[in-house]
Parts: structure tokens; C-alpha cells; sequence
């Protein structure tokens, strides 16, 4: 499960321009994030409306518009792709309603140039993010926690499909 909080107490702050930490607390710990509305403002600002509850969205088993609730709390990650991606915010495991609108996003974004990255796909439902994963490559047998980080290979499909706009740590 997931819940967001935006370490700066605002429900919904003017954007600035560098960055807004946010954390993501699931059921095996905290994250800490940070969301960059200058290089990526449409997904930022989505991303933070829906997190703080500031955005509206549908609630498709009520069939109404919530307002003043975080989307994001309790939601779980619906689509775990090790060495690419873990995708969360949709109400329904396989996105059938996630926030109820749909958008499409102009962000150029970051580019996908490390682990941990922040992503919202460019178009279609509101409301899910992924964030960019590695595969692990250990180095020499005698040095088992030495090793690299190794990104998909399948980048390419993914920058083309998703904006990146902020970061999470990775271990």
C-alpha cells in the first residue's frame, strides 16, 4: 500500500522551479522522493495534486468526483517489472479507472540516464507513475556486493512511452 506526504506541509504549493520533496511511506518503509516541476510542470503537477488531494478525481465505484482526498492512499504497486519499472496509482489492479481522467502530457522530461526515476506515461488514464529500475550485475565472485546498476534494455520504449519528472532513492 501507498501513501504519499509532501515534506514541505503545504496541501498544494506554488511550483517552483528546483524541487519539492515528497515521501512515500508503503508497507515495507518510507521513500524519499523529490518531484522537479521545472523540467517535467504538467506531470509535477499532477503527480502532486492527486498525491496532497488538491487535484479532484472519479471514484468509479462510488460514481462520484472526491475532493480534498489524496488519490494516492492505499493504493497498492500494481505492475512490478524487476530491471524496468514498478507501477503504482490505480484504484483496480490493471488500470481499468486510475483517477477517472484522462490527459496528455507535453513534459520533455529528464532524461532516463539512472536508476529511481520518477515516471507518468505521456498519455491515457491520470494518476499512474512508475519509477525506473535497474538490474543488478555483481561484479567478481569474491565481491558480491561490488557491482553495477544496469538499466533495461528497453529504455528507448520507455522514454518514447513515459515523462520522467523527479526521483526516489534506490537502493
Amino acid at each position: 500500500r501507498l501513501q504519499m506526504r509532501s515534506l514541505s506541509g503545504a496541501k498544494f504549493p506554488d511550483l517552483p522551479a528546483d524541487k519539492i520533496p515528497v515521501k512515500m511511506d508503503t508497507d515495507e518503509g518510507s521513500v524519499d522522493c523529490e518531484v522537479w516541476p521545472g523540467v517535467a510542470p504538467m506531470a509535477a503537477a499532477e503527480f502532486l495534486g492527486l498525491a496532497t488531494g488538491a487535484r479532484a478525481w472519479w471514484h468509479p465505484c462510488e460514481h462520484r468526483w472526491v475532493t480534498a482526498s489524496p488519490y494516492y492512499d492505499r493504493l497498492r504497486f500494481i505492475d512490478i517489472r524487476p530491471a524496468e519499472k514498478l507501477s503504482a496509482g490505480c484504484l483496480y489492479e490493471g488500470c481499468e479507472a486510475a483517477a477517472g481522467f484522462e490527459r496528455t502530457l507535453a513534459d520533455s522530461g529528464a532524461p532516463f540516464d539512472r536508476p529511481g526515476l520518477l515516471l507518468a506515461p505521456r498519455a491515457g488514464p491520470a494518476g499512474e507513475f512508475a519509477v525506473l529500475d535497474c538490474q543488478w550485475v555483481p561484479g567478481e565472485p569474491s565481491r558480491p556486493l561490488e557491482g553495477t546498476c544496469r538499466l533495461s534494455a528497453n529504455l528507448p520504449a520507455l522514454q518514447r512511452d513515459w515523462v520522467a519528472f523527479g526521483t526516489c532513492e534506490h537502493e
